[in-house]
């Protein structure tokens, strides 16, 4: 996932690791920070596979260091889009993965962004497959207390309005990039 946000950045021009790293935050959102560390372990193993490579930059950070300028290679570039067009696996990465790739639709073609927008559709849909039989278990649960399964139908509701607002969101997209 960072791997492809890297490139992404960089196919837009060249930067240095902490402007990476503002970007990528305010891409995930306020609430779900990178580390440092994680950011820049993936830099070093672009650029030591040759995806990307540093250049001369004159200026310095705050701390008076020169600051680490990275651009794109062209092997950077093929990687690019093998990782754009792979599949969402369904997981806890994904809805962080499609906020990536929305990001990056401006490098997309037109037949790119609606494939993006379809397979996340799907795992939308399979979401609010579980959840809605997540509750039907729910309600017929013995072990859950009478006091308790309210509270979690609930939640299970909270969860599954959100998925349905995604969903209308996404439909509404695919009927603008469709058009």
């Amino acid at each position: 996932m960072y791997e492809l946000f890297i490139l992404g950045e960089l196919k837009d021009s060249p930067m240095h690791g902490y402007l990476l790293h503002q970007i990528l935050s305010q891409t995930l959102g306020p609430l779900r920070q990178v580390s440092w560390g994680t950011l820049y372990s993936v830099i070093a193993r672009l650029e030591e596979e040759g995806l990307i490579r540093q250049i001369p930059q004159l200026g310095e950070s705050s701390r008076g260091k020169p600051r680490k300028v990275y651009q794109i290679t062209a092997a950077g570039d093929v990687e690019f889009y093998r990782l754009v067009r792979r599949p969402f696996e369904h997981n806890q990465e994904t809805e962080d993965l499609f906020r990536i790739k929305l990001s990056k639709f401006h490098h997309l073609s037109h037949d790119m962004q609606l494939e993006i927008l379809r397979q996340y559709k799907v795992f939308l849909e399979v979401e609010a497959g579980g959840l809605e039989a997540h509750a039907e278990h729910v309600r017929k649960a013995s072990s859950i207390s009478e006091a308790e399964r309210p509270h979690i139908l609930n939640v299970l509701d909270y969860e599954l309005t959100i998925c349905e607002a995604k969903l209308a969101w996404v439909d509404t997209c695919i009927g603008r990039t469709d058009s």
